[in-house]
């Protein structure tokens, strides 16, 4: 779990007791006092945390079915065009970090028509909260950037820059892509400083997870691109390659071809955008 999944579930526990602790409080203080209502107010609480936790799991339970099929292809070959037709069957019953979760699958395998499509189904931001908006503006940054939209990009990146800095630093390893997308809207602007500052922040995210350990060195790559000296991102690329090759920890067999590709696609992106701004 990450800090961000244990906060927001310690909040959702806090306020969920609150709620039910006034409302039977009122009920029981209103009729017995304050002396002998507390106590059964504590009984009510303790019985309805129960309650709360068996619906839990039956929520859960109903909403894991939705996804089984494309969890299983995803476990047996990642994301893939079978694992995108299987989430894709339920999209009506999607949540929407579900169907976040649909887009950047689409992103992933280059379709960015498809990704855009997805993404502009959603309901517009403000009636988004909590990791979902954070996933919401970061799945848009990518996807601009690899559109080469880049004004929009930094144009969102900019807005909620703060928000998402502060979300992703609670995301573990899952927020060094966001400190990818952040070091290259810094980077179109030639601030490499502030990149290489999102770079070291990878670098702190990744500490943990040996498989994404080539992450901080793939942006290292992307930021020696993007300022012409290819002679150096070539060397980051091929320690970058070597990591990947000899990392262990995929929990997957087809993790590690996931982690090259993922390299690849990064370095491709770093030239494709240094030709369109900076003409080569």
């Amino acid at each position: 779990m990450t800090k961000n999944s244990i906060k927001y579930a310690l909040l959702i526990w806090l306020a969920y007791n609150l709620a039910v602790g006034a409302f039977f409080g009122f009920i029981f203080i209103s009729a017995f006092g304050i002396r002998d209502g507390i106590k059964p107010t504590y009984l009510a609480v303790a019985i309805m945390n129960g309650i709360g936790l068996i619906a839990l799991f039956i929520w859960f339970y109903f909403y894991s079915r939705k996804t089984a099929e494309a969890v299983r292809i995803f476990k047996e070959r990642g994301i893939c065009d079978d694992y995108i037709n299987a989430l894709g069957k339920h999209y009506g019953k999607l949540s929407n970090l579900q169907r976040i979760s649909l887009a950047n699958a689409y992103l992933y395998l280059n379709r960015l028509d498809e990704c855009e499509q997805v993404m502009n189904r959603l309901p517009g931001e403000a009636l988004l909260r909590g990791p979902v908006k954070m996933y919401y503006y970061k799945t848009y940054i990518c996807l601009y950037l690899n559109m080469g939209r880049y004004r929009q990009a930094c144009d969102i990146f900019d807005a909620a820059r703060d928000q998402l800095d502060k979300y992703f630093a609670g995301e573990g390893a899952g927020g060094a892509a966001y400190f990818d997308d952040a070091a290259l809207c810094l980077a179109i602007r030639r601030d490499f400083s502030g990149a290489d500052g999102y770079r070291q922040l990878a670098q702190e995210a990744v500490g943990a997870d040996p498989s994404k350990a080539y992450l901080p060195m793939m942006i290292m790559a992307e930021l020696f691109i993007l300022d012409g000296n290819l002679q150096e991102a070539e060397r980051v690329e091929q320690s970058a390659r070597a990591m990947i090759f000899s990392a262990s920890g995929y929990k997957h067999s087809w993790g590690r071809d996931s982690s090259l590709y993922s390299f690849e696609h990064g370095v491709r992106l770093a030239h494709k955008m240094r030709n369109e701004l900076f003409g080569g």
